[in-house]
């Protein structure tokens, strides 16, 4: 449900024309559900992590507005 707002918002309130996010590609149950909402695969690449780590992930977008 916090997907789904967070997407609403985006298109009725901000100015915002794209959603963007990164999620650890291990984490299947989150890609699944930015996938179900619409989002789309954009790279897969590697990224080092706050705590040093450095794990594969995936970015993702979601255009909320169309582009003029």
């Amino acid at each position: 449900m916090l997907v789904d707002e967070a997407i609403y918002w985006a298109q009725t309130t901000s100015k915002l024309r794209k959603l963007w996010l990164t999620v650890i590609a291990e984490n299947a149950a989150a890609i699944h559900i930015y996938k179900r909402a619409g989002f789309e695969i954009l790279k897969a690449e590697k990224m080092q992590l706050p705590d040093g780590e450095k794990k594969n992930t995936i970015m993702m977008n979601l255009s909320v507005k169309k582009e003029f």
